[in-house]
């Protein structure tokens, strides 16, 4: 009824939005001017409810089932982490640099 799953026990929307805005970023650098970066989203959005789509037309669904919790826990908590490294340069009041922990996590998990 509220778009839950018992196997989801820390709220994804950080997790995907930190990844959203690297395949932004991602894009913006290879093609720059291109796309506007709403633009890139919706269009991101759309292809992963086509693929979303795809798998429950196949009922694929069960395959979830094959990730171990420990693996979920570990990608949640890495991101809970890089989330709050990110958060202490305003929170302390540092400027002029750009955080280049978010390209770092993404060349480690590559």
């Amino acid at each position: 009824m509220f778009a839950t799953a018992k196997d989801v026990s820390i709220g994804p929307v950080a997790v995907m939005s930190l990844q959203v805005s690297q395949i932004i970023k991602y894009i913006d650098n290879k093609h720059p001017n291109e796309w506007s970066n709403p633009e890139i989203a919706v269009n991101l959005a759309f292809v992963c409810g086509f693929i979303i789509l795809g798998i429950g037309l196949l009922r694929l669904g069960w395959l979830v089932e094959l990730i171990p919790i420990p693996a979920v826990a570990g990608f949640m908590t890495g991101s809970a982490i890089n989330i709050a490294v990110g958060q202490l340069p305003g929170l302390l009041g540092i400027t002029g640099f750009e955080s280049v922990l978010p390209s770092l996590v993404l060349k480690v998990r590559c």
